[in-house]
């Protein structure tokens, strides 16, 4: 290990639970590399910002370049089956724009996990990234009160619960009887019902993909990304107080949604039934992986943050809790330099424990399955980057490839 990354051994400590078990023993395209520590190093892509006139750093690890190849067939070979599920969680939406968003889902997914190849795994990620995108915007569109009491419902029918739309009311189903089906809204009329039919619409699309120990484990990750919704809408309210970091963190590295696909790829190499159960350093490189996320993605979404006036970002956190001025514009932002340097070195310290934890997996493990799946997490530090960077949601102007990331 290199000096410089001794100094960034430092770490913030969160509890990490892994809970992902099941499907076959499928993943035999990742090789392991002989010698794990030759990809230790870390190079940094250079993000700029025409309109805020500002450039900063992401780190990312050095990958073989076979890692990022896809294997096996298109995602998007599996259109129909998710355009299907995609009619019944998003009924309200024209059918031109289901067709073109089931298309883009797999292909993103694809994107993220391209040594996953199996047909179950790339449906449930996209139905993942269906449900995260669209009810964490569904809930931060309601009243306090209507937000709660969707959380709630939405948690009630991840739970296994029938609900009758009538009243509103479980009907204390328990999730073991997984022959259960939800009573959905059959013309969901705002955002709360509509929240609560994709919440439907996953719930059964996942017991029907997964054995039903994985099911429990994605639907788990999924009730834990809403229930925290709450957290940082208090937070943006004014009314949850962070007093450092490390708590900020806490909170979006539960909102942010990566767990439940992190958990989906780890069932794809894990088999479910005998002694691969996820050992402790898995379950730790899947959050420092989803707290690598959380960096990227407000990096990529600055300009959009800094013009919603968004108190979450990353960058205008630090910036409050060093007492700084609010980050409202591209003149405050050039103020802030220095909160763009300490965010740069929070990000770095993130890919640092990544690489850590990466290599102490490769080298202490005795199970290629664990392994072959710690390649697939790190991968993520490259592949959730070009995703973030050629997404129409953020508004990158210009970017200097890193030595891993071809044009």
């Amino acid at each position: 290990m290199s000096e410089a990354e001794q100094k960034g051994a430092e770490t913030l400590t969160f509890d990490a639970v892994g809970l992902g078990r099941g499907g076959l023993n499928r993943a035999t395209s990742t090789c392991v590399p002989e010698n794990p520590m030759e990809i230790i190093n870390t190079t940094q892509q250079t993000i700029t910002f025409a309109n805020l006139g500002c450039s900063t750093k992401i780190p990312i690890p050095i990958l073989p370049e076979a890692w990022l190849q896809t294997a096996g067939v298109p995602w998007t070979n599996y259109v129909s089956r998710h355009l299907a599920w995609k009619r019944q969680a998003l009924p309200w939406l024209p059918d031109e724009k289901l067709q073109d968003t089931a298309r883009a889902d797999l292909q993103a997914m694809q994107l993220g996990f391209p040594a996953v190849d199996d047909e179950a795994c790339a449906l449930g990620l996209a139905a993942c990234l269906t449900i995260v995108c669209y009810v964490d915007s569904f809930i931060e569109e309601m009243e306090p009160e209507m937000a709660n009491q969707c959380v709630k419902r939405c948690l009630a029918i991840l739970d296994g619960d029938i609900l009758d739309n009538r009243i509103g009311k479980a009907l204390s189903t328990p999730f073991r009887i997984v022959t259960n089906y939800i009573d959905e809204a059959e013309n969901p009329r705002n955002s709360s019902e509509k929240a609560q039919t994709i919440c439907s619409a996953f719930y059964k699309q996942m017991l029907a993909l997964f054995h039903p120990k994985t099911a429990v484990a994605v639907i788990y990750d999924m009730k834990d990304m809403i229930a925290s919704q709450l957290l940082e809408l208090d937070f943006k309210e004014g009314i949850l107080l962070i007093k450092t970091y490390g708590e900020y963190l806490e909170i979006r590295n539960r909102t942010f949604g990566l767990m439940p696909l992190l958990t989906i790829a780890e069932h794809y190499y894990l088999a479910e039934g005998d002694s691969l159960a996820a050992s402790p350093d898995i379950s730790l490189l899947k959050t420092q992986i989803s707290l690598m996320g959380v960096g990227q993605n407000d990096i990529g979404g600055l300009e959009k943050d800094i013009q919603l006036s968004n108190p979450s970002n990353s960058i205008m956190v630090l910036a409050t809790l060093l007492g700084r001025k609010p980050i409202v514009s591209a003149n405050s932002l050039l103020e802030s330099q220095d909160i763009l340097s300490l965010f740069e070195k929070e990000n770095q310290r993130f890919i640092n424990d990544v690489v850590k934890t990466w290599s102490r997996i490769q080298i202490r493990s005795t199970r290629k399955e664990e392994r072959r799946l710690s390649n697939t997490l790190i991968t993520l530090c490259v592949t959730h980057l070009k995703w973030v960077l050629s997404t129409s949601r953020y508004n990158i102007d210009d970017v200097l490839q890193g030595d891993c990331i071809g044009s």
